[in-house]
């Protein structure tokens, strides 16, 4: 998104990956080992795993609001 690629589908299918991994209560899932450094240290990111989703369906919203991905659902 950040280099505006011209083929929207190609987001809508990231969009929606993400979306199917969201949990039910909200949450996305943590991964094991995120990042290892100097082959001893392990580094994990607790909250990228909340940022990062979050923000890409915002971006996703903001630069395409009129696709269906981006609509709110009415209250009922």
């Amino acid at each position: 998104m950040a280099v505006n690629y011209p083929d929207e589908t190609v987001l809508e299918r990231g969009i929606k990956f993400i979306a199917s991994r969201q949990l039910a209560n909200g949450d996305w899932a943590q991964a094991q080992i995120v990042g290892v450094f100097n082959k001893t240290c392990a580094i994990q990111y607790t909250n990228y795993r909340n940022v990062f989703p979050i923000w890409a369906m915002g971006k996703f919203r903001r630069l395409y609001p009129k696709n269906d991905l981006s609509v709110s659902p009415k209250a009922s």
